[in-house]
């Protein structure tokens, strides 16, 4: 999971010998939360910068060896990964809901112990809301939990009947190193919601400019893109990044992909250069960037569809219109007056 990711990340930049074990072929490896793209370029950061990754790997028993050390053994299998000095355990938590009293308050729990809810925090009981890591809204962040309580007490003390937080589109950000930053739909989950069809994607993989100078190209931390749209109009409904930074620049365009922008509307707009930011608007320049979805055409920018954009537009025209008429008004008079004088 991503805590372990974070973890071994820490303790690998301040120089201690770190490895991370996983159970599967990756870490962060449900494709509904994590982008696969993402994950397949943060295994090669990893393996590029650390902490060692070990995979397909699960622990059966940790053996404490006299020299101090500790040494884990591993299920179906006779390797032994040896010379730990601590073993962290970061696989997971579970809801600690058995014993507090809300089976005799008749409070519904799903098969896993979390507190079942509806879209305004309220449980099966009338007056018992429930709000935070153990209810069933499947988001187990703090941010998550602050604004739904903001919004619950706007509701309840606030005069605003209707106010609850939407669980769509939630940023969220992986620590890692480098920093995992995404907002909305994996691929594959684009894909299950709308239908393979439907979903379209923009992606790519590029060293920033912080890492210019840098004479060993292995060493260079490289950032990754993705973008995902729907439809026609290639509304995004995903957005991850990998790389330096990734967590500053999820938070604004959160906004772009809250508001409903479309490709079209990041291409309507002006990159800061020389950022890794612009490439999200742009997706390596003159080939993608300012082209329709089949990347043919130009494509018309938003701003080209508001009444007086097409005003403007038609005013123009008619400017041209009038100076071609008048050009050849005037080419015609000195035509025939120079054939005339003849």
């Amino acid at each position: 999971g991503y805590i372990a990711v974070e973890m071994a990340g820490i303790l690998s930049a301040l120089g201690t010998d770190t490895t991370l074990v996983c159970r599967g072929n990756t870490p962060l490896r449900n494709k509904m939360e994590f982008d696969a793209t993402i994950v397949e370029k943060l295994v090669e950061e990893l393996k590029n910068h650390g902490p060692t990754l070990k995979t397909n790997a699960t622990p059966s028993a940790f053996v404490k060896k006299p020299d101090g050390t500790i040494s884990i053994e591993l299920k179906d299998s006779d390797e032994t990964l040896d010379g730990f000095d601590c073993v962290l355990l970061a696989i997971g938590r579970a809801p600690l809901t058995a014993d507090i009293g809300l089976k005799e308050c008749g409070v519904a729990l799903d098969d896993k112990g979390y507190v079942v809810v509806d879209a305004f925090e309220r449980t099966n009981v009338p007056s018992i809301l429930a709000l935070g890591d153990c209810t069933s809204t499947g988001w187990e962040l703090t941010p998550v939990a602050l604004s739904t309580a903001r919004r619950l007490g706007d509701r309840l003390f606030g005069g605003a009947p209707w106010s609850r937080l939407s669980y769509d589109n939630i940023p969220t950000v992986v620590f890692s190193h480098p920093p995992i930053g995404q907002v909305g739909y994996t691929e594959d989950g684009a894909k299950a919601a709308y239908g393979a069809a439907n979903v379209s994607c923009d992606a790519l993989t590029a060293g920033g400019m912080g890492f210019a100078f840098n004479p060993d190209p292995a060493k260079k931390v490289k950032t990754t893109l993705k973008l995902i749209h729907v439809g026609p109009e290639r509304k995004i409904v995903g957005l991850h990044i990998l790389g330096p930074f990734a967590d500053e620049m999820i938070q604004g365009f959160a906004v772009a992909v809250n508001k409903g922008c479309t490709v079209r509307d990041f291409h309507a707009t002006v990159g800061l250069h020389p950022t890794m930011a612009e490439e999200i608007i742009s997706f390596g320049g003159g080939k993608a960037w300012g082209l329709d979805k089949d990347r043919k055409k130009p494509e018309r920018p938003p701003y080209a569809d508001s009444p007086l954009a097409k005003r403007a537009f038609s005013a123009a025209h008619l400017s041209v219109a009038v100076a071609a008429a008048s050009g050849l008004a005037f080419f015609a008079g000195k035509f025939l007056s120079g054939t005339t004088s003849k």
